[in-house]
Parts: structure tokens; C-alpha cells; sequence
């Protein structure tokens, strides 16, 4: 099966956060039921190389919502490229490929906003955005590179448990969220600031 270039980096757009190459050359993607909408929209746009629509399934006490790919020559490959023995790994090739829509699905799979509050007056004192890449510090040190090279977005990074998820605040975080908006659905309009 021949994939367009602009549906191949929606492929990598997709596994890149949450989405999962297995060995035999399919993607799974899987959420809780709770993020049913967020499923049917990537459902929508890689319909055409699914076997099925998607589905609820229970694995032991868990209920997840979601579809698998077909296998393509294409996702082998894929799986080649992004996996590696230390995990998910991201190179300015996979990231030059990714349009402003797959780097908003990487956020609503990935990404937070969180709000600092002032304890005497109740206000928002400061946002913190938060892109939970699950990479090393070299890694992510490449990814900060790129958004601020294409993009003008300053991020630092600050360790979580065994490996560093990128982070920044409120001034470069409103910059990210007016670039991400129009591609953020409304069940995920929470991970973003909207004036």
C-alpha cells in the first residue's frame, strides 16, 4: 500500500506521542474511554489504512478505547527508525516532517498546561506547560533546538523519574498554544491557554 508523504508524517505524528509500532508493522492507539472523542478524530484522519473502526476492549481491571493500523512497508520502517534500544527516539529528520497538526496531536497526547496560583488573592500568577517527551536530556535537547529554531518557542527541560520531559512558562507557552489552537480539538482544549 503507496502512503501520500503528507499521510506518511501524519503517520509519525501519531507515534510519536501515544500511538505504539508494534514488531509486526501496525500502530495501536489506545486511550481511555474518557478520550473517546480524541480517538474518533484520529480515527478520521487514518481511516483509510485501518482494517477497523474503533473499539472498546478490557484488559484485566482496565478499559481502553482505540483502533490498530493495518501493516505497511511504511510503518516497518517507521518502527526502525523511531525505536531504539533506549526507547522512543526523535531525530530533526522525523521532526522536520511534522506540520503544526502533528505537532498538535503529539501535545493532546503528551502535553499539559498546569496553573500556578497566588494563595492570598486566588489568581493565575503563572502557567506551566509541560511536553512529557519520556527522553534523555541529549534528546530533548534536540527537540528544544528545533521548536526554537522553526518555531521561536524557548524551551528549558527538567528531569521526571529516569528520564526529562521539556517545559516553559507562561510567554512561551501562550506562543504555543496561538500556534496549536486551530488544530487542538475541543475535548483537548484544556492543555492550552485561549485568551
Amino acid at each position: 500500500m503507496k502512503i501520500k508523504r503528507e499521510n506518511r508524517n501524519l503517520l509519525i505524528g501519531l507515534s510519536i506521542g501515544d500511538g505504539y509500532i508494534n514488531k509486526k508493522g501496525f500502530i495501536d492507539i489506545w486511550h481511555s474511554p474518557e478520550q473517546k472523542e480524541f480517538v474518533d478524530y484520529k480515527y478520521s484522519l487514518i481511516k483509510e489504512y485501518c482494517n477497523i473502526k474503533p473499539q472498546t476492549i478490557i484488559r484485566g481491571s482496565f478499559q481502553s478505547y482505540g483502533f490498530r493500523t493495518k501493516c505497511t512497508p511504511f510503518i516497518k520502517v517507521l518502527r526502525r527508525i523511531l525505536y531504539k534500544k533506549e526507547g522512543k527516539t526523535l531525530t530533526r529528520k522525523l521532526l522536520d516532517r511534522l506540520s503544526i497538526r502533528e505537532i498538535a496531536i503529539w501535545w493532546m497526547d503528551d502535553g499539559s498546561m498546569s496553573k500556578k496560583i497566588n494563595k492570598n488573592t486566588g489568581n493565575i500568577k503563572a502557567l506551566v506547560f509541560t511536553l512529557s517527551t519520556c527522553c534523555s536530556k541529549e534528546q530533548n535537547q534536540i527537540i528544544i533546538d528545533w521548536f526554537l529554531e522553526k518555531y521561536n518557542i524557548k524551551f528549558g527541560q527538567r528531569k521526571m523519574r529516569n528520564s526529562y520531559a521539556l517545559i516553559c512558562g507562561t510567554k512561551e507557552g501562550k506562543k504555543l498554544s496561538k500556534l496549536l489552537e486551530p488544530e487542538i480539538i475541543p475535548s483537548m482544549k484544556y492543555k492550552i491557554f485561549i485568551d
